[in-house]
């Protein structure tokens, strides 16, 4: 009897290390229909070092047609890396909304909220949309850490970094949580009465969704501080952090 149980213990563990060795699937998707930031080809040259070091398969798309069941269904992780415009059909549209249902993960960056303005359910994930930005410069932010969200941790009660930092077309949805907020008097040009959310999360429609506004420049993917907030906020959407 104790031979068995033995035997079963060994098992249960090495399972539990198998499942915990395994890989994430991220898809990263970049297609803009408005502008276009030269910081993609920085963030795809950066996703796939990320990818070596933190245990993730990844693909790379500008297609809209990579959007369907047979594709999501291997995807753990969806990120939207500065997109821009009406950059998916009705049947894309269809497929990224159930596998969000099925529990898939997303991560918008930067201009993902200035994507898809016609399309009421992405808003309500998303959780905002660009309106205006002012010139690049240095912004002071706010880290709520009353949360204890991963991609957060690692940050100062403060912030200071160089970005592009938007204004959106209404106040942040109030169903998001908020992780981090602009200080509107550190910065010239803010127009949210400094009340002003910079990244956030939140439980949708059956899928963990991440977005953080910060992501324009390309030295920005160079902060080991953004660096981690980015790869913190891959590994939380998969759902293999909480």
């Amino acid at each position: 009897m104790k031979k068995i149980i033995l035997t079963i213990c060994i098992l249960i563990v090495t399972f539990s290390e198998l499942y915990a060795q395994k890989n994430i699937n991220v898809a990263v998707f970049s297609k803009t229909a408005g502008f276009r930031h030269e910081s993609i080809e920085t963030g795809i040259a950066h996703f796939k070092k990320w990818a070596k070091t933190s245990n993730w398969d990844i693909v790379f798309s500008e297609e809209t047609s990579f959007f369907s069941d047979e594709n999501l269904a291997f995807t753990d992780v969806l990120v939207f890396l500065s997109t821009t415009g009406d950059i998916l059909d009705e049947s894309s549209k269809k497929a990224i909304k159930k596998y969000i249902n099925k529990g898939g993960g997303f991560v918008g960056i930067h201009s993902a909220s200035d994507t898809e303005y016609n399309w009421p359910w992405y808003y309500q994930m998303i959780g905002a949309q660009f309106k205006s930005h002012p010139k690049i410069q240095q912004a002071t932010l706010h880290v709520n850490h009353t949360s204890k969200h991963p991609s957060i941790k690692h940050f100062n009660t403060t912030f200071k970094v160089v970005d592009e930092w938007y204004n959106f077309n209404a106040p942040v949805l109030s169903h998001v949580n908020v992780l981090m907020s602009l200080d509107e008097n550190s910065y010239d040009g803010g127009t949210m009465n400094n009340k002003h959310p910079i990244a956030w999360y939140h439980f949708y429609d059956g899928g963990r969704v991440f977005y953080t506004g910060m992501g324009h420049t390309n030295d920005i993917f160079d902060n080991p501080l953004y660096e981690k907030h980015i790869i913190e906020a891959v590994n939380w959407a998969s759902g293999t952090t909480n």
